[in-house]
């Protein structure tokens, strides 16, 4: 789960044993979004105050935090 997902706590508000088992890192398809600067020919750059801006998502390496369910 990514940190701050209310899921782990919805899980054991429903009663699951469930447990945290660190953190570690996976590859997402969508994983991280970056607002950018919209050149005149609609290319993208950094971002600069007062432009016009998009938001995009892409590929990254995000931190996750894991989670076990321990068996009875």
């Amino acid at each position: 789960m990514t940190p701050g997902s209310p899921w782990p706590a919805e899980q054991r508000e429903r009663g699951y044993p469930l447990e945290s088992d660190g953190e570690g890192t996976r590859i997402m398809g969508h994983g991280v979004r970056e607002v950018v600067h919209v050149n005149r020919d609609g290319s993208l750059a950094p971002l600069v105050e007062g432009s016009p801006t998009r938001t995009i998502d892409h590929a990254g390496i995000i931190t996750v935090i894991k989670y076990r369910f321990r068996a009875p």
